[in-house]
């Protein structure tokens, strides 16, 4: 049903045009769960050719790219006319321009751009560079590839960090990562330090696996990614306060190696509350920060509906519906009591919908008033629209 939603909801052509690796989890997550997108790495000259020169762009409705989408000019002499500009979303992950680790450029305020950020770092540093409006299109874990599969079962033994293949070679990725911080964490505990790199996402929780702890010690980030797969493997994770590591409800943050090192000697005299932690944070992962959610929630908003439906409603109980009126028109009528739903007539150009608006994605018991039971309110309750919980539904 989710699928069905997004195909209404847009039923045009996406093109995602990135360097390769630049915002790919969010790129490769918008693929598997919108319909209709191709893959350019606009910095081919083979691609760039197809796909700027001969207006190949013109098949697709919108395109998403990062920043250093709007260098065309200067990169290969073409000026973006208004009826490309207007289906530009320039999506960055960059918390922070004007650094030797992050290439994207500085963002220019065009006419007819859609910009968004995939952290709040991030949206907050486009505006400091002049861009007014800003959108927030997160990242998490795509918790069908990243599945749970951890449990915590005794204390802290080997302690992971995501990079270190190109620790001696680049000064600024270092000085961004801080692998001094990890190693000097591990020191003190006279625990194992893995530097997990070059390893396939598409091994999803394999990944992760063998450490009994995920840290980030980063001095800024977007996300980071790593934080939200191990999270939702159901790995204990300690992070920095940064990128949208520190928006998870609950998480442990440190700022200094005293902090990340008294915190981890507590979890180690008392393991099963470390095992409560980490079954909270996997739950806020899995359930509030999965791709699925989050590109639903965050991006499909950025891509408007083209005249695909003419009406959504939402709650069909008690009002006169649109469905009822056979007038022709498309739509969706969204209900999540099914005894309610099924009252509704079946109309070939409308779908009914059996679920919830909300920005929870999960399941959850929802309750609704017996109707002879709302007479007997007094006239305050009734002035104030309490209403008593009494009859459970199951979503």
């Amino acid at each position: 049903m989710r699928e069905t939603l997004i195909n209404i909801i847009f039923d045009g052509n996406l093109l995602i045009a990135i360097p390769v690796a630049v915002i790919a989890g969010l790129g490769y997550a918008i693929k598997k769960y919108i319909p209709n997108v191709d893959f350019y790495d606009w910095l081919k000259p083979e691609d760039n050719t197809v796909l700027w020169m001969n207006e190949k762009w013109r098949e697709y409705d919108y395109i998403i790219s990062n920043t250093s989408l709007l260098t065309l000019n200067k990169l290969y002499g073409i000026t973006p006319c208004q009826d490309m500009l207007k289906r530009f979303i320039i999506i960055s992950h960059c918390p922070k321009f004007n650094h030797p680790y992050f290439h994207e450029c500085i963002p220019e305020r065009i006419q007819g751009v859609q910009y968004a950020g995939v952290s709040k770092d991030t949206c907050e540093e486009m505006k400091r560079h002049g861009i007014p409006s800003v959108a927030w299109t997160p990242f998490g874990a795509d918790v069908d590839v990243f599945r749970l599969t951890h449990r915590v079962s005794g204390p802290i033994q080997r302690i992971g960090i995501v990079g270190g293949n190109e620790r001696s070679t680049k000064s600024d990725y270092t000085s961004v990562k801080r692998f001094d911080m990890f190693d000097e964490v591990c020191q003190q505990l006279g625990i194992e330090g893995v530097y997990i790199h070059s390893r396939s996402l598409e091994e999803g929780s394999k990944v992760y696996e063998g450490i009994d702890l995920l840290m980030c010690c980063s001095e800024f980030e977007a996300g980071p990614l790593g934080i939200f797969e191990a999270a939702s493997c159901g790995i204990p994770v300690l992070c920095r306060p940064v990128g949208n590591a520190k928006e998870i409800s609950g998480i442990c943050t440190f700022e200094t190696v005293d902090e990340a090192v008294r915190r981890i000697r507590l979890w180690n005299s008392d393991w099963s509350e470390l095992a409560t932690y980490a079954r909270h944070v996997t739950h806020e992962v899995r359930v509030h920060w999965n791709m699925r959610h989050l590109i639903r929630s965050h991006v499909l908003p950025l891509i408007q509906p083209r005249d695909v439906v003419d009406f959504i409603e939402i709650g069909t109980s008690d009002f006169d519906t649109e469905i009822e009126k056979q007038d022709g028109r498309t739509g969706i009528s969204v209900e999540p009591i099914k005894e309610y739903l099924d009252r509704l007539p079946n109309n070939e150009r409308v779908i009914k919908v059996h679920g919830a608006i909300s920005d929870f994605d999960g399941e959850m018991n929802i309750y609704s008033v017996k109707e002879y039971e709302k007479y007997r309110y007094r006239d305050w309750e009734t002035d104030r629209k309490s209403t008593r919980l009494n009859s459970s539904h199951r979503l």
